[in-house]
């Protein structure tokens, strides 16, 4: 079963949130400042909501083009290469902050963002599923709920590793003060 549209559907929904922010902090941003901020809320939610949703068939598809010994290769890579994006990002936006008024620094600024984004979403719609050649029959939808809720309990490196994911998504609590 081809995992691509359901990553392309959830994709563009989470990038989509980005531009609808920007819309609102164009037309709302002076006079309603109460409406926007619920708007960054109610889009960080949306944006948050579709990154986890994603993920499942996101690696699922990462599992597909991406033979098993070079996936740690590239993770690191892709990781290297997003840590210099957010740098050049960050050296960025203080100049557009100040160059711009507000509230249009803020709309160029989630604009961009989802402009990037949705360049990012025609690479990935240059992504070819490389099917197993002899697939594995898919346990009930409820076994298979079941099979992973346990998996933690069994396996102690995977447990470290969700606690560490854990801690490190606090990371994200920082990223509205730097817009």
């Amino acid at each position: 079963r081809r995992v691509l549209p359901v990553v392309m559907a959830m994709v563009l929904a989470q990038r989509f949130s980005w531009l609808v922010l920007a819309a609102g902090i164009w037309i709302w941003g002076r006079e309603r400042p109460g409406l926007v901020l619920i708007l960054l809320i109610l889009t960080l939610a949306w944006y948050s909501f579709f990154s986890g949703a994603v993920m499942p068939p996101w690696l699922e598809l990462y599992a597909r083009i991406i033979p098993s010994g070079q996936r740690g290769k590239m993770t690191g890579l892709r990781h290297s290469l997003v840590g210099i994006g957010g740098i050049v990002c960050l050296s960025l936006t203080p100049w557009l902050m100040s160059a711009v008024p507000f509230p249009l620094n803020y709309c160029v600024l989630f604009t961009a963002s989802s402009i990037a984004f949705t360049l990012s979403t025609l690479v990935i719609l240059r992504l070819r599923e490389i099917f197993p050649q002899h697939p594995q029959p898919r346990p009930p939808l409820r076994q298979y709920i079941r099979e992973i809720l346990r998996v933690p309990g069994r396996d102690a490196p995977f447990r470290r590793y969700l606690l560490q994911q854990f801690l490190a998504s606090f990371r994200m609590i920082a990223n509205p003060a730097l817009a």
